[in-house]
């Protein structure tokens, strides 16, 4: 599983504790560029790459943002079920279709005619929370270096995911905001206080489940 950190806090300011993260558990990648929001698309490059490198034999990759919860027991139990799919290609998510660029100046995902010129986007799967097999992602990582980036990080992998013949596809298991549902996989909106609190629902909730199939 990889993570991709969004707070975006000036380099400076942020450097002194991911330096003494990377000292105490070596947990993070540290590169080469400014945390800002456009640079995501860097951040999945550079995430593509050091999968591609480090855990080639993985069967599974999934990418999370840092304000999702993420059940993993869930989600693990889920990845199950895709073994027996046997499936190539995989590219999954919360699914968003027929979304037009904003074209407006002072949106923050302003998008100019230059940068894209057609009048929607393709299928893409929301960045928070996506479910890939490792070979769909050694041949993104290959139509990358022939793919001009892109400023939203989405819709640059479903760019890429379009011209490779991947068809994204829905889970209804991963929430675009927080929810208790218990069967989700990964939901989005949280503060790292919302996080520990969601957590320790989460682990009261598996005590009960465990217990239960222990009594019957």
């Amino acid at each position: 599983m990889f993570v991709k950190f969004r707070d975006n806090r000036p380099v400076n300011g942020s450097l002194h504790f991911i330096r003494n993260e990377i000292k105490r558990y070596n947990d993070i990648i540290l590169m080469d560029f400014h945390d800002t929001y456009f640079n995501n698309t860097l951040k999945t490059s550079t995430a593509f790459n050091w999968i591609s490198e480090f855990c080639p034999y993985a069967r599974f990759i999934v990418l999370i943002d840092d304000d999702f919860f993420v059940s993993l027991n869930t989600l693990i139990s889920y990845l199950y079920t895709l073994l027996v799919d046997n499936r190539k290609y995989l590219y999954m998510g919360r699914l968003y279709e027929g979304y037009e660029p904003h074209r407006n100046a002072s949106s923050k995902w302003y998008v100019p005619v230059s940068e894209y010129p057609w009048p929607k986007y393709p299928p893409f799967i929301a960045a928070g929370t996506v479910i890939m097999t490792m070979d769909f992602v050694s041949d993104v990582r290959t139509a990358m270096q022939y793919t001009k980036p892109f400023r939203l990080d989405d819709v640059y992998l479903a760019i890429v995911a379009y011209k490779l013949g991947v068809t994204p596809i829905h889970n209804a298991d991963m929430y675009e905001y927080p929810t208790l549902n218990k069967n989700c996989i990964a939901s989005h909106g949280y503060t790292s206080e919302g996080l520990t609190l969601r957590w320790s629902f989460h682990k009261r909730f598996v005590k009960r489940v465990f217990k239960r199939a222990v009594n019957k």
